[in-house]
Order: C-alpha cells, then sequence, then structure tokens
C-alpha cells in the first residue's frame, strides 16, 4: 500500500529521510496533483541536504535537479518552496566549489609526491612504495638507502605565505606517523634498521620547484 502524504510529512519530521524521499517518489509517479508536488518537492529538499552533509555531491545535484523539475508547477503561495530552492542553490554551488578546491589540491599532493620520489631516485634510493595504505594508515613513501628503510612524508606547498611546508608534520602526525611505519613493518615482517624523513616541495606545476630534504626526523 502507497503512503499517504501525511505519512511523509510525518517520516520528514522524524528525521528518516530517505524512507521519505522514496515514498514521496512512488506518491508522485501514481497521482501528480498540487499536494504530491509539495510532499516530493519537500523530500527532496531534506534527501539533498542530507546528501550535501554526507559529502555526497552529484547526489545531491541530481536531486536538485528534481527540485527545479517539480517547482514550476506547485502551488507556492507563501513562497517557502522557492525559498528553499534559492538556499539549495546556495549550498550546491558552495559544495561544488569545495570539491574542485579539492581535487586541486589532491593533484599537488600528487605531483608533490612525484617530485620527491624522483629527487630521490637521483639521490641513490631506491622507491619501494608510493601511497601505502592500510586502513587509516597512510605513508607517502617508502624507499630504501643501502640497508635502512626510509619512510617519507612529502609536504607540497604552492609557497611559503604560511611557512615552511614541513612544519605541518606537527606532533600528532608524526605519532600517527609512528604507529603507520610499525604497522609497516609488522605487516611485512622486516627488521632492518629505519629511518623517517621529510621531504618539502614547493612551486607549481611547469616550474622547478624548491625541494628540500629533512633526514632522520624524530617522531618522539
Amino acid at each position: 500500500m502507497a503512503a499517504k502524504i501525511k505519512d511523509i510529512e510525518e517520516w520528514r519530521r522524524l528525521g528518516w529521510t530517505e524512507k521519505a524521499y522514496e515514498a514521496a517518489a512512488e506518491l508522485l509517479a501514481q497521482k501528480v496533483n498540487k499536494k504530491t508536488r509539495a510532499a516530493a518537492f519537500f523530500a527532496c529538499n531534506d534527501l539533498l541536504l542530507l546528501r550535501l552533509s554526507q559529502r555526497r555531491v552529484e547526489d545531491a545535484l541530481r536531486v536538485g535537479k528534481s527540485m527545479m523539475e517539480i517547482l514550476p508547477d506547485m502551488d507556492d503561495k507563501d513562497g517557502s518552496a522557492l525559498r528553499a530552492m534559492e538556499y539549495a542553490n546556495v549550498r550546491l554551488t558552495e559544495a561544488v566549489k569545495e570539491c574542485s578546491a579539492e581535487v586541486t589540491t589532491w593533484q599537488m599532493g600528487r605531483w608533490g609526491e612525484e617530485i620527491a620520489a624522483h629527487y630521490l631516485r637521483r639521490q641513490g634510493f631506491a622507491i619501494l612504495t608510493n601511497d601505502w595504505h592500510s586502513g587509516h594508515r597512510d605513508i607517502d613513501l617508502v624507499a630504501k638507502e643501502r640497508e635502512t628503510v626510509v619512510f617519507v612524508e612529502v609536504k607540497t606547498r604552492r609557497n611559503r605565505l604560511f611557512g615552511e611546508p614541513e612544519l605541518a608534520v606537527n606532533f600528532q602526525k608524526r605519532q600517527f606517523l609512528k604507529r603507520a611505519i610499525a604497522h609497516y613493518m609488522k605487516y611485512n615482517n622486516l627488521s632492518c634498521p629505519t629511518r623517517f624523513d621529510i621531504v618539502a616541495v614547493v612551486g607549481r606545476f611547469g616550474s622547478e620547484p624548491d625541494i628540500r630534504h629533512i633526514r632522520d626526523v624524530r617522531l618522539e
């Protein structure tokens, strides 16, 4: 039996966003009128805000498109639907900008790791692993210099406006890396000497970066 509008409104009130949205979509497919359109619109609005909070921006954009399709044929005398749509558009625009910034930051980080790996090879290091992950643990580069396994944290910045890149490897980050290194050694059954280095890369794509290699950083 299909849900009724009062059920959808109650589920929205209870915060059962997914259930309210699915029921509203089903009801709208069966019976199109002003009330079902309003129920579907506001259920979509709730879902859009939920998807944004989950950082599922592409899903939120699809829901926003559905809202825009429903809005023109709604009875919106008090303007509440229009205000909701305007607010949703603002939030979507902000989310898309944030995603673009994150992608750019990720690209910069990957570029810095490639620069650092190339630099270390020229210094005689053998690169064992790039971007090692195990659960929530991660290490940018694992290299080897003679008999020593060297764990490398790469910090990349466009400039030094906020200080040297290596300053970002604070006490909390060092403790996290200490646990990650111990896990790597145990997982790979290694008992050789180890060292922790930082490679700081400052520059931009297409330019010659400034590279600083800080060796044997204490993780205490």
